[in-house]
């Protein structure tokens, strides 16, 4: 379980369990094509191999050859980042994106995304 708290007191991580402090991840693929929250460790963090959890910032490059994403659940990520040339890249799965985030497709490198985008609640 990895650690985002600026703690003052050594109890607040046990207090409250989840994310204090988003991360900005990378996606490697290296345990398969799953993007799920909070279970499997497919992300890098400067180094440190991590899971997804609400509101991280993902990255998408060509640091990996996996591109197959498939998305699990609903994902709430604070961003959405693919800036490749050579990994094509293809969101797919039976999962979806919740809530509100962005995302920017820079790089020469192909996006393709065949899932269930979004999810929203009507007003």
């Amino acid at each position: 379980m990895r650690c985002r708290f600026l703690c003052v007191l050594p109890l607040f991580p046990l207090l409250f369990p989840g994310s204090l402090f988003a991360l900005s991840i990378t996606w490697t693929g290296t345990n398969g094509s799953t993007w799920d929250n909070n279970t499997t460790i497919n992300w890098n963090n400067a180094g440190t191999p991590e899971k997804f959890v609400t509101l991280d910032d993902v990255i998408f490059d060509d640091t990996s050859a996996n591109g197959t994403v498939n998305l699990s659940g609903s994902l709430q990520p604070g961003s959405v980042t693919v800036n490749n040339g050579s990994t094509a890249y293809t969101f797919g799965g039976s999962g979806q994106f919740g809530g509100s985030t962005s995302l920017l497709k820079s790089g020469t490198g192909t996006l393709t995304i065949s899932t269930r985008t979004a999810s929203r609640a009507a007003p």
